[in-house]
């Protein structure tokens, strides 16, 4: 599937659905942000779904599942760069 996003004259965003094997791709002028498959993406909208918000998504648990996402990014470079370290270490002696 593909979301196109589009915007109104008013600066409404729209997006529309289109199939496209089993990967969902965000489209912002063009450039993928977003390759998901269809499971997780299905899993990520059920969990940040609001019929309460004006843009049918809860902005709180949003913000928290993409600052989670975000250090769980941080810690594994980290451990990454530790592993880089360690080696280079082990090179030069």
């Amino acid at each position: 599937m593909a979301i196109p996003i589009s915007y109104s004259r008013n600066g409404d965003c729209h997006a529309r659905r289109l199939a496209r094997n089993d990967r969902v791709h965000a489209f912002s002028s063009k450039k993928t942000i977003m390759n998901i498959s269809e499971n997780d993406y299905k899993k990520i909208e059920e969990l940040i779904s609001s019929d309460e918000s004006v843009v049918g998504i809860d902005a709180k648990k949003t913000h928290i599942l993409i600052l989670h996402m975000l250090q769980n990014i941080q810690d594994r470079l980290g451990n990454l760069e530790n592993r880089l370290e360690e080696i280079e270490e082990n090179i030069q002696d």
